[in-house]
């Protein structure tokens, strides 16, 4: 299958809309969805999506498990979710006011690690992390792939 053809979403766009993809945020700043991902689910049917990019979205939800339950509903198995993040302790986590979940390195672990998911029994899926660092500005660079539960 071309690059072309792949369902390529990109989650919390802001006004960073981008060529090929379904651009999706809860403001109106000219991309083909407006959701409030707190609110709603996305408008795609369960193993539909290829790849979700979410560049400083995640951090803007009340509640993770939900969003990562939507995430994986809609990607297809071996899907990609693509996250960058601010990252305790950088201060970066706290300055915005409209940041509502913290993220550490061990967050995604709870969506990957049977150890940790024990606890979060209402999460359905289950991640396989492929790639997880900290980069120079502070951000958590994740890389999970949806594997089946």
């Amino acid at each position: 299958m071309g690059e072309d053809r792949l369902v390529k979403l990109n989650l919390f766009c802001g006004k960073d809309i981008r060529k090929g993809f379904i651009n999706i945020d809860k403001h109106n700043f000219g991309q083909e969805l407006i959701i409030d991902l707190d609110k709603g689910k996305l408008p795609f049917p369960d193993e539909s999506v290829d790849y979700i990019l979410s560049n400083h979205g995640v951090e803007h939800v009340q509640n993770l498990v939900s969003l990562m339950n939507e995430i994986w509903r809609v990607l297809k198995t071996g899907g990609i979710f693509e996250s960058f993040s601010p990252c305790y302790p950088s201060e970066r986590c706290f300055q915005d006011p409209t940041h509502k979940t913290v993220i550490t390195e061990k967050t995604f672990e709870y969506f990957s690690n049977e150890r940790y998911m024990q606890y979060i029994p209402e999460f359905k899926g289950k991640f396989k992390i492929l790639l997880q660092e900290r980069l120079p500005n502070t951000d958590l660079h994740v890389i999970l792939e949806k594997e089946k539960r």
